[in-house]
């Protein structure tokens, strides 16, 4: 109902306003109203009042505690507008469990997520930025775990670009059509690899043995009856020597090369089936004098000639000499 008003009249004692009776009923039904509006027909809520500090509200028993709503002084017109549903006002201070919210460009200052039982929580602390940086995370289409640095997991259809992996544990390496292409077998007490080394513009890259031994040989081997095939050029590490001397024993061809003739002494070798080859440039013969020679002697190589020797575990064996 609108507010009622009393008419005075024009002047005093003119006539012209409500009697009485009329101006106490319109008194009467404008208090009715106040009374509905803030309690009930007959009596004010106890439970809501307005102060000069604003709306206050008690609880279900009136006592000295209340609940005060306070609002601060303006600065501009504002308006607060309240959802078409039943639930609870959200306080930034208080404890309260959220249902069906979305938080459009929030800020989450170190964001706790409890556990499945609720007894510990996961709490995620960011690092100190220098600037906005968004975290996107993928279309799944089913549901999956996040990586983490230190915990345990298994890794699936993962591109790793430009990756440093320091002491990877590998078993096989597969090819782009899931195929094996390298198999690692796990041996007990293993000391001894190889080393694979890339090289700059004009020199060759190189695989090498190397581990805890001091002398280690590297096997190479086919499976079953099969052989180890090379389908390209075969070359061999040189030495040159052009006198009297040991030939290099690291070395698998020792290149001679003397106007004058000259010996080369072979020491002994360190591996059963090692090979040793021998050419001769020179003009100078080249005695080749093994410290162990199958049935003695030496052996001598002119010009353009060449040879190689097979070492049996005690003594050299000469196998061939054009």
């Amino acid at each position: 109902m609108a507010r009622q008003n009393i008419n005075t009249g024009a002047t005093a004692n003119d006539g012209t306003g409500d009697s009485l009776r009329n101006a106490g009923n319109k008194i009467n039904q404008n208090f009715q109203e106040l009374y509905q509006f803030l309690g009930e027909s007959d009596q004010v809520s106890p439970y809501l009042f307005i102060d000069s500090d604003g709306i206050h509200f008690n609880g279900a028993s009136v006592n000295t505690f209340k609940t005060i709503l306070e609002v601060l002084d303006p600065t501009q017109n504002n308006t607060i507008t309240l959802p078409d549903s039943t639930g609870e006002v959200v306080l930034d201070t208080s404890a309260q469990t959220l249902v069906n919210k979305t938080l459009a460009a929030s800020a989450l200052t170190e964001p706790k997520i409890k556990d499945d039982d609720s007894s510990h929580n996961y709490q995620i602390v960011p690092g100190a930025l220098t600037a906005n940086t968004p975290v996107n995370l993928p279309s799944l289409t089913d549901s999956d775990d996040f990586v983490m640095a230190k915990h345990a997991q298994t890794l699936e259809n993962k591109t790793l670009d430009s990756a440093t992996i320091n002491f990877p544990k590998v078993n096989q390496i597969l090819d782009t059509n899931g195929a094996t292409v390298t198999k690692y077998e796990a041996f007990p007490n293993s000391v001894n690899f190889i080393s694979l080394g890339g090289e700059a513009t004009g020199y060759n890259p190189s695989i090498y043995v190397d581990g805890a031994d001091s002398n280690v040989s590297l096997a190479l081997g086919g499976k079953g009856t099969g052989s180890v095939k090379l389908d390209t050029r075969v070359s061999l590490g040189s030495s040159a020597q052009s006198a009297d001397g040991f030939v290099d024993s690291e070395m698998p061809l020792t290149i001679f090369n003397s106007p004058a003739p000259i010996i080369g002494y072979i020491g002994d070798g360190t591996n059963l089936g090692e090979l040793k080859y021998f050419v001769n440039k020179g003009a100078g013969a080249v005695t080749l004098n093994p410290i162990n020679a199958a049935g003695g002697g030496t052996t001598t190589l002119n010009q353009h000639q060449a040879g190689f020797m097979i070492w049996t575990g005690a003594t050299w064996h000469l196998a061939s000499k054009q």
